[in-house]
């Protein structure tokens, strides 16, 4: 199901002309307005009621590929205060369309100065029937530095792997999914809080046996080396992509 986006999620035309201004580029409007912007989230962070946070993927005329940038701005001014930009390549599995950005303002206090937000991002392609699995729900968590945002953690909080067979095919299978959460880790590494992922894992049969595998809840440590939060050497399968 595609993210409902509430009103506080809409962008403002002055936020559109203040990204355009920043990004230096000639055109920078939504897609129902015959522009190129496909998706578009802005939202004020709670953390701090004057910044408006703000996540947009947009068309530079690049076949197979679509921009994302991801913003801080004054919310009385508008003007950018921190951002980040990147390429998002365009496939079988992952394809941009208006419901793919959500900003999660969840409370991140990754350290007693540091606090991240995040962004999410939901594929609109259906991926393919059959083979190792399928991923999605992309979470990546961004902290302001100076006048750049920089990505801290990037995970799939969905996964579904095949153990027999096929879900999409009139045969027996075997598959888990798996849903992950996110929370604040007691200890921590390199000046950061550790962050505790949580799977919920349900076990789904068509008309093939279990293998006496059960619903379960599984949990994994990712762990900040200075730069970004690894996931160890010891990866469930569950956070493999």
């Amino acid at each position: 199901t595609a993210f409902a986006q509430t009103r506080e999620d809409k962008c403002a035309p002055d936020v559109f002309k203040a990204v355009k201004q920043h990004l230096k580029i000639n055109e920078f409007a939504p897609r129902h307005d015959g522009g190129n912007v496909i998706s578009a989230a802005c939202k004020i962070w709670p953390y701090k009621a004057n910044l408006l946070l703000a996540a947009f993927a947009y068309d530079e005329g690049v076949e197979y590929e679509k921009q994302l940038v991801v913003l801080i701005l004054n919310e009385k001014t508008k003007s950018v205060i921190s951002s980040f930009r990147q390429g998002i390549g365009e496939d079988a599995v992952t394809e941009v369309d208006e419901y793919s950005l959500q900003l999660d303002t969840a409370r991140y206090q990754l350290s007693e100065s540091v606090r991240a937000f995040g962004v999410r991002f939901k594929s609109s392609a259906h991926g393919a029937n059959c083979g190792g699995g399928y991923w999605g729900n992309e979470l990546t968590l961004f902290a302001p530095e100076g006048k750049n945002l920089r990505p801290l953690a990037t995970l799939n909080l969905y996964h579904q792997r095949w153990l027999e067979g096929c879900p999409a095919a009139a045969s027996p299978a075997l598959w888990e999914d798996a849903i992950l959460t996110v929370s604040i880790g007691e200890a921590s590494t390199n000046g950061l809080f550790d962050l505790v992922i949580t799977a919920k894992i349900t076990v789904n049969s068509m008309d093939a046996p279990t293998r006496d595998l059960k619903d379960r809840i599984e949990q994994h440590t990712l762990r900040y080396d200075g730069k970004f939060y690894q996931k160890g050497k010891s990866v469930p399968w569950w956070l493999a992509i």
